[in-house]
């Protein structure tokens, strides 16, 4: 337990003096206690570490999740908006080929280097798109459940458990 982070989340900007390195209680009954605030228990700051803790591992799941997720799209919110409107575009085209091909201007846009006529690019755009569903969901659950098991968590060391057993899809297998 990191209690100085501890002490830092109950008592903002606390006034002490000690040594804090080991994380143990006898560290912190031997604290020169300065401030004129009260000093905090053993257990709220057992407490305060383990909420500070999850805090830090959800976070950095949301992180390892955005990683994961970059292994099959490309970064960026001007992207993402992009393949979110070629998924639209395909999907409305192959429900209706007869409609005004002007009516697509990303899927025209890839007319010739996708594939040569709009029916191709459509096809196309719809099976990377339910491709990226299928491995988005897989992403977004292992993100979800582990969270939920952070968060559940007792202990730091359970929460730790629960971040270290995290597993992504595997796109070969």
């Amino acid at each position: 337990m990191d209690i100085a982070i501890a002490i830092d989340a109950l008592v903002p900007g606390a006034q002490y003096f000690g040594t804090l390195t080991g994380g143990t209680l006898d560290e912190f009954d031997a604290l020169d206690w300065l401030d004129e605030r009260q000093k905090p228990t053993w257990s709220a700051l057992q407490t305060a570490s383990l909420e500070a803790t999850k805090r830090k591992l959800k976070a950095q799941i949301d992180t390892a999740a955005e990683r994961e997720r970059l292994k099959y799209i490309t970064a960026g919110t001007g992207q993402a908006m992009t393949y979110q409107q070629k998924a639209e575009e395909a999907a409305a085209f192959l429900s209706d080929e007869s409609l005004d091909p002007a009516q697509y201007p990303l899927l025209s846009a890839e007319i010739g280097i996708t594939a040569a006529d709009m029916a191709g690019v459509a096809a196309i755009v719809a099976a990377a798109y339910g491709q990226w569903r299928v491995i988005g969901a897989q992403i977004e659950a292992s993100r979800l459940g582990t969270k939920a098991a952070i968060e559940n968590a007792e202990t730091e060391e359970a929460a730790q458990a629960a971040a270290d057993a995290t597993t992504w899809p595997d796109p070969q297998g």
